[in-house]
């Protein structure tokens, strides 16, 4: 991970206490991406079926999310809750999104995100 933090070129750091996160929703750490890939140093509390998204703008519950969801790019499933990195689609343009948010599709469940920074 400390390999891939210095290539970083957008971050931001997730906030245990957003209004649509609670004990058993929630994330902790910085989140990381660069144009290839996108990785967390942090936790994310376990549940199933966990995605990742990147949205054109910051969001802190459910109901807000999905009022934007069409418009937020899924880049794919989260499989572990710890230090976790995921490949990005060829020629994403970063500065189209303003934030990361973990989504649980099964649960339909906001799980947490955070508002990325150059």
């Amino acid at each position: 991970m400390q390999a891939l933090a210095s290539s970083a070129e957008r971050r931001g750091r997730f906030v245990r206490d957003l209004p649509g996160s609670d004990v058993l929703h929630r994330g902790d750490g910085t989140i990381m991406m660069n144009a290839n890939k996108i990785w967390l140093d942090g936790t994310i509390s376990p549940n199933p079926d966990y995605r990742l998204y990147l949205a054109p703008e910051f969001v802190d519950d459910g109901t807000s999310f999905l009022a934007i969801k069409a418009e937020s790019r899924q880049i794919g499933a989260v499989k572990t809750f710890e230090n976790f990195a995921l490949d990005l689609p060829p020629a994403i343009d970063l500065d189209e999104y303003d934030a990361v948010v973990i989504w649980c599709e099964t649960f339909k469940q906001f799980i947490t995100a955070v508002r990325l920074e150059n």
